[in-house]
């Protein structure tokens, strides 16, 4: 347990599609700032990038379709490499995980152990009334 809190910790995010806002891009650079000088913590929002090729996965009705999307559409950033350090990444939704295994299978395969990686989504609840005012 002590040497897992000495090992640097890496913040991302699966980015916005291009041409959409990057809202988790901008938390985690907040984030990074709030750190300031924290060399256990690294903010890296730039860290997966899509190309412009990437089409939005709610438009995909199959999890094989996502999968091929994600295949073509999603990268590292071409400076990445890989560093001993546990690696989170951040998404915004959770359908099929189709996202978050994309960019898990990228970082293994840039030479990031698979135990190193973890995903954290940060939602809110679709459907649910919220102080009674019926679904959303």
């Amino acid at each position: 347990m002590l040497a897992e809190a000495r090992t640097p910790l890496i913040l991302t995010t699966i980015p916005g599609k291009p041409g959409r806002p990057g809202r988790l891009e901008r938390l985690l650079e907040e984030v990074g700032a709030q750190l300031g000088g924290c060399a256990q913590v690294s903010c890296q929002p730039q860290l997966l990038t899509f190309n412009a090729q990437a089409q939005s996965n709610k438009r995909l009705a199959s999890v094989e379709q996502r999968i091929e999307n994600l295949k073509r559409g999603m990268h590292l950033h071409p400076d990445f490499a890989a560093a001993p350090a546990r690696y989170v990444i951040l998404d915004d939704v959770l359908t099929t995980g189709s996202t978050l295994i994309r960019a898990r299978d990228l970082l293994v395969a840039a030479g990031v152990p698979s135990g190193q990686i973890q995903g954290l989504v940060l939602t809110s609840a679709l459907g649910v009334s919220r102080a009674g005012r019926g679904a959303s």
